[in-house]
């Protein structure tokens, strides 16, 4: 489930399987992600897991791996640019 805003913007639950990519992108804004189930590599050295609560500053470049099946609530305002 996710809603896409007029600006670009995006909210919604988003279900990834182990080992899929999120590949490399920035948000024109801030994006926050909460973590329900899971484990994510951010590609930075961080790793994300259930109950975590990121923050991605604007124009902060990243992308995720899933280290198990996850699933994450997310929010970003005003687009995405895929790098």
């Amino acid at each position: 489930m996710l809603r896409q805003a007029d600006d670009g913007g995006i909210s919604g639950f988003i279900r990834i399987r182990k080992g899929a990519t999120l590949p490399r992108h920035r948000h024109i804004a801030a994006e926050e992600t909460y973590m329900i189930q899971g484990r994510m590599d951010l590609g930075d050295g961080r790793i994300a897991q259930a109950g975590d609560y990121l923050v991605m500053e604007p124009d902060e470049v990243h992308e995720m791996v899933a280290i198990e099946d996850s699933l994450f609530f997310v929010t970003a305002h005003r687009g995405v640019e895929w790098l």
